[in-house]
């Protein structure tokens, strides 16, 4: 005891690297964002659509981990910047699908290419090193 040595496995110091590797992820994207005029959320809310096209508000409320409310008010600010389109789901028209449109494309791709270039820390990382993280990431946040 107090010998300050960490031991292997630790799931204290696997929690502390983690948050503070996803918050510098967060600031990341933020600078990002910020460089083609967008706030992170309505980037980060772009990038789902790129990757999960024809999300309903509801199914991108639950990505985003954030209430009807805040995603009314997401879409709006989007579709008001000519990003993404709302349209009615042909068996609910309640239901309110979302696409980008072609602007929505290339501005996803501005902020894609700049998250691209440099990720923070990476540069300390070998070409291996990253591969082997972006492994472990992947292991970690795929659904059991």
């Amino acid at each position: 005891m107090g010998s300050g040595v960490t031991p292997p496995g630790d799931p204290e110091r696997l929690v502390q690297a983690s948050m503070v590797f996803a918050r510098a992820m967060l600031e990341h994207l933020a600078g990002c964002a910020a460089e083609v005029g967008l706030p992170k959320q309505q980037a980060y809310a772009l990038h789902l659509l790129a990757h999960h096209p024809g999300l309903s508000m509801s199914a991108l409320g639950d990505l985003l981990g954030t209430d009807p409310s805040t995603v009314s008010g997401l879409v709006d600010r989007l579709e008001a910047r000519g990003l993404i389109e709302r349209h009615s789901a042909s068996d609910d028209r309640r239901v309110k699908l979302l696409t980008m449109t072609g602007l929505g494309r290339d501005v996803d791709s501005q902020v894609d290419a700049l998250l691209r270039v440099r990720p923070p820390g990476c540069g300390a990382l070998s070409d291996t090193e990253q591969e082997t993280l972006a492994d472990l990431l992947e292991r970690v946040v795929r659904p059991a």
